[in-house]
């Protein structure tokens, strides 16, 4: 009677991730969209959200500091940084698009030796391995040479994004497919 309960969670884990594989795929194909559409725009909230962000958390460090009555040069520093940084990213949110693009770049990347990594473990492993070598190549590209131009960015992760939420969607489909069997 015990494996009656494990059962059951396991196959409502299985099928809360794939609806989530799938709800995220249709999500990063509605943001590559975006991104097509307009990456300047895009950038710049991205960059004013991270500001904000910033700010935040360096107030709320600053005031968790002062109450807790624990003064540290450290940590007063620390609070302090983030709300500069944060100050600078909302006032001059288009001097830092080129360290953002860097900074997304640098992301791709990241997420690309991670799918590598992880290609084989998947529903989908052919498909996996492809898109983390695409992601490592975009997103080395994108390191090395941000200045190429915001319409190419666009096109580029525009493309990376909606493929990637295509391959998300059928491997949320597959993944059910092949619990079925």
């Amino acid at each position: 009677m015990e494996k009656q309960p494990e059962k059951t969670i396991a196959g409502a884990f299985l099928n809360f991730s794939r609806k989530m594989l799938i709800f995220r795929g249709i999500l990063l194909v509605l943001l590559g969209i975006l991104v097509f559409t307009n990456l300047p725009k895009v950038l710049q909230f991205l960059t004013m959200a991270a500001g904000i962000l910033l700010l935040v958390d360096g107030v709320f460090n600053a005031a968790g500091i002062f109450a807790d009555r624990k003064y540290s040069l450290i940590s007063i520093l620390g609070a302090l940084v983030l709300i500069v940084f944060g100050v600078i990213l909302l006032r001059h949110p288009l001097v830092f698009d080129t360290f953002l693009l860097m900074f997304i770049g640098a992301w791709i990347a990241f997420s690309g030796i991670q799918g590598i990594f992880f290609s084989f473990r998947t529903p989908n492993p052919l498909a996996a391995l492809l898109l983390g070598i695409l992601s490592v190549f975009v997103g080395a590209t994108f390191l090395s040479t941000p200045w190429i131009g915001l319409i190419a960015y666009g096109w580029v992760i525009g493309t990376l994004l909606c493929v990637t939420g295509v391959i998300t969607v059928a491997t949320g489909f597959l993944l059910k497919a092949e619990k079925t069997n």
